[in-house]
């Protein structure tokens, strides 16, 4: 079986608690969104660090739900990152979100998208090397000495 396909086939589990987890990354996905947006606009730390502690929580974020729950992990946690990104985007006149840097706005809404896909490469780059680390060249366990 190919990395990717058991990548996004997940380990083993039922699908209740598949469901949990697609469910747990879906709230999760929200609260990244929020907080990314309050990060990069200045609230936390702002700046070029916020936004890149902003990007980096939903990279991983991302990663992380994949390796937990396969396809339907990463699928929770990108749906709840884009769906809560979309409703602080439609903010009404003199929100104050993204006031104080406009620039590192138009980062962060186009940069957020594109760091879900980003973590499911890096899931599966981590997947992959995992996966050739545990088996020897024969398909047989790896032996540590």
């Amino acid at each position: 079986m190919g990395t990717f396909r058991g990548l996004m086939r997940g380990p083993e589990q039922s699908r209740r608690s598949r469901r949990l987890i697609a469910l747990a990354g879906l709230v999760l996905g929200g609260f990244a969104a929020l907080l990314g947006t309050v990060t990069h606009s200045g609230g936390i730390d702002g700046g070029i660090t916020g936004l890149v502690v902003a990007l980096l929580s939903v990279t991983l974020g991302s990663a992380v739900f994949t390796l937990f729950a396969g396809a339907p992990g990463w699928l929770g946690f990108g749906a709840g990152f884009l769906a809560t990104l979309a409703l602080t985007a439609m903010r009404p006149a003199g929100d104050a979100i993204g006031a104080l840097s406009p620039e590192l706005s138009a980062w962060w809404f186009y940069g957020g998208p594109v760091a879900i896909p980003a973590g499911g490469l890096l899931a599966w780059l981590g997947f992959a090397a995992v996966s050739r680390v545990r088996l020897a060249p024969e398909g047989e366990p790896y032996d540590v000495e």
